[in-house]
């Protein structure tokens, strides 16, 4: 069976950044000019964790690590005080058209049953897994969700769209 849950979110204090200078792509779209010009938005931009660079020690993993914990302790990324679902709002263009797609972030629970529920979209290679895991398991927290696309549901997506307009969003 698959199931999700909330959990407490670590997310950017919004009183201490902008949120547009923090934002980055997925780590496997970064090129080096791309992470540079990125890095130079902002000190705490998110692509110095999702793809390190070498620190003081010579680990790229390690220098996430204390990254993380060093912005949390500033203040720059705080917990949420309670655990939630995150419900977000992605809107974009593509092929001429404007696009709105509604989601979440939660935690994913996979029993035996994994392939019965979750199919794979891509081939993956194992030096990319090799990096991600190590980089999870140096600074304990995922960086990188898994985007997952589910059925349409019209129940569900009835219910996402209400909830996203019952409430101002968190950020933006």
């Amino acid at each position: 069976m698959v199931a999700i849950a909330p959990f407490q979110g670590l997310r950017y204090n919004l009183a201490h950044v902008a949120l547009s200078d923090v934002i980055c792509p997925p780590y496997d779209v970064i090129a080096q000019a791309t992470r540079e010009q990125l890095c130079r938005q902002s000190p705490y931009n998110f692509v110095r964790l999702e793809l390190p660079e070498d620190g003081a020690e010579g680990d790229r993993y390690a220098n996430a690590h204390h990254l993380l914990e060093a912005w949390a302790q500033q203040g720059i990324l705080i917990r949420d005080p309670q655990p939630a679902v995150y419900l977000y709002e992605h809107t974009f263009a593509w092929g001429g058209e404007s696009w709105r797609r509604l989601g979440w972030i939660a935690l994913l629970s996979l029993d035996g049953a994994v392939t019965q529920h979750v199919l794979s979209h891509e081939a993956t290679f194992e030096a990319p897994k090799a990096d991600r895991t190590r980089l999870l398991e140096a600074v304990r927290a995922n960086l990188s969700p898994i985007f997952c696309v589910v059925p349409d549901s019209q129940p569900l997506l009835r219910w996402m769209q209400e909830l996203a307009q019952a409430s101002a969003p968190m950020a933006s």
